[in-house]
């Protein structure tokens, strides 16, 4: 379905940084179709919902109560996240590019490689059968006629560096805290694109992207645009 469709753009979601959640589409062309944060959901900013808990937990030294509140938050943004990005790939008729913390060397606190984790599973468990609430049970998206983007996973690990419509990616090798973040995920899709493209047999695809052929797309890539 992806071999020499052109048609198919490409969804960069980065957890962290700036932002707690950050996306950037791409078509084929490299060229951005939409950049959008994700810190608030229905008027409720989960921002600073987390950095007024994470205060309020400092102060009461590491209160267990005030931990709970924080996961509680954490969760419900995840969910909201998982729903939208859901909706995103849709819309823009993308696969979905992640990072994968779980065979990673990039140093990455406990809490936040649990975090991508999480939010990588709960996607995936969405896509399995995705069904849109506002339309008809047999229309497409329907409870009945439900998108099928993914297939079941349990974990991450017995799938390698593809699930579905979802590629799981390498972190950037300095942590992936810059604002390019996001950027860099939805062009580290398009190259494993284009290894699918001229790939004569698509079974045999490499999609493992190391930092020397990552460097070398990035400065091939420059010099094209």
């Amino acid at each position: 379905m992806l071999k020499n469709n052109a048609a198919v753009n490409i969804l960069g979601v980065h957890l962290g940084g700036k932002n707690l959640a950050e996306a950037v589409i791409i078509d084929q062309k490299g060229q951005i179709l939409l950049r959008k944060e994700f810190n608030e959901f229905n008027q409720y900013n989960f921002y600073q919902a987390l950095v007024l808990r994470a205060e309020e937990r400092r102060q009461a030294q590491q209160n267990w109560l005030q931990m709970e509140k924080i996961k509680n938050i954490r969760s419900g943004f995840l969910s909201a996240l998982v729903s939208e990005v859901s909706k995103l790939a849709l819309a823009y008729n993308a696969v979905i590019v992640l990072e994968n913390f779980e065979n990673s060397r990039v140093k990455k606190d406990r809490g936040a490689a649990f975090a991508h984790t999480q939010f990588a599973m709960s996607l995936l468990h969405k896509l399995n059968y995705l069904v849109l609430k506002k339309r008809e049970y047999l229309e497409p998206g329907g409870v009945l006629n439900g998108y099928q983007l993914a297939p079941k996973a349990e974990s991450l690990a017995g799938f390698a560096n593809q699930i579905g419509c979802v590629f799981l990616v390498l972190p950037d090798y300095d942590g992936g805290e810059d604002e390019k973040a996001a950027y860099n995920l939805a062009l580290k899709g398009l190259l494993l694109l284009r290894r699918i493209h001229e790939a004569e047999n698509v079974d045999k695809v490499d999609l493992l992207i190391t930092k020397k052929n990552w460097l070398e797309f990035l400065r091939e890539y420059g010099s094209r645009s």
